[in-house]
C-alpha cells in the first residue's frame, strides 16, 4: 500500500478542539489516530481537510513517530483505544512512515 505525503505526528484541529494525532494518507481520507478525552480513536477524514494538521515538532525536528505512538499506546492502556486505532499505529510503525 503506498501512502502519500501526510504522514507522521500531528495537531489536528477537528472543529472543536486540537488533538494530537498519527496517521497516514490515503486514497481518499486521512486515516487519523487521534487522543481524545475518552482515550484513543481512529478518524478518517476526507483529504482536503489535511489543511488542519500542523506538525509537531521537538527540538525544531519532526517529533520521533515512534515516541509518539508510544505515548498513544500508553494512553489507550490507560484510557482505552479502539480497534481502528490500533490498526493505524500499527501500520504507521510496520510500513515507517515518515
Amino acid at each position: 500500500m503506498e501512502h502519500n505525503t501526510v504522514s507522521g505526528c500531528y495537531k489536528f484541529h477537528d472543529g472543536e478542539r486540537e488533538v494530537t494525532a498519527v496517521g497516514y494518507e490515503g486514497r481518499t481520507r486521512l486515516h487519523l489516530a487521534v487522543i481524545t478525552d475518552t482515550g484513543v480513536a481512529a478518524l478518517d477524514v476526507p483529504r482536503d481537510e489535511a489543511r488542519y494538521l500542523r506538525p509537531l515538532t521537538l527540538k525544531g525536528a519532526p517529533y520521533p513517530l515512534d515516541r509518539c505512538v508510544k505515548a498513544m499506546r500508553a494512553v489507550g492502556r490507560r484510557a482505552g483505544i479502539t480497534q481502528g486505532a490500533a490498526d493505524i499505529l500499527k501500520t504507521v510503525l510496520t510500513e515507517g512512515l515518515l
